[in-house]
């Protein structure tokens, strides 16, 4: 039986709010895998909201082929509310689209020491654009809800916690694969 509260007739969020503060520090740390958790977030979010069967498992593990339908789909959520906000969905789609595709071409070529350097730092650079065209949608997902600071998911909870010690174990073994790189012989 449903009751009948002053909230039983609004529709859920449509896509995942988050502060862009937490959203920065959340991929910093986890050096992007919080991009899972992001990009399920907001499947899941966009499949309670409107019914559609879109398996957000899978659509998060696979979120290259699906960066580009979230992003739309946002923009049409945007052109149905009547509210105009520039973000260059298609551009930002594809420059995050290369710019992962990037540094695992790069893993692919053998180089030698100085251009090693030379491509962990493009790589480098290319987490940090990465991280700047994700939060600039969701600056755009939460203008959409009315929330321009993502105030209502501020905090960090428990989950945010397993995923920054995950993180953490991944910096530790990236930075010892750096030195380790550094010093061994070729």
């Amino acid at each position: 039986m449903v009751q009948d509260t002053p909230l039983a007739g609004l529709k859920p969020a449509e896509f995942y709010v988050v502060s862009i503060k937490k959203l920065a520090f959340m991929y910093g740390v986890t050096m992007g895998l919080y991009l899972f958790a992001w990009f399920y977030q907001h499947w899941k979010c966009y499949q309670r909201s409107t019914g559609t069967e879109v398996l957000p498992v899978f659509r998060a593990f696979f979120n290259g082929f699906y960066v580009f339908s979230l992003f739309s789909r946002i923009q049409q959520a945007l052109d149905v509310s009547g509210r105009t906000y520039q973000w260059f969905p298609t551009r930002r789609a594809v420059l995050l689209c290369i710019a992962w595709a990037l540094p695992i071409i790069s893993m692919m070529i053998e180089v030698d020491e100085p251009f090693f350097w030379i491509f962990t730092i493009l790589d480098v650079g290319l987490f940090v654009a990465c991280g700047w065209w994700l939060i600039g949608a969701q600056r755009a997902v939460n203008f959409l809800h009315n929330d321009p600071l993502g105030k209502k998911n501020q905090a960090l909870n428990f989950a945010n916690g397993v995923w920054a010690v995950c993180g953490a174990v991944v910096w530790v073994l990236f930075i010892l694969m750096m030195v380790l790189s550094a010093f061994m012989p070729a």
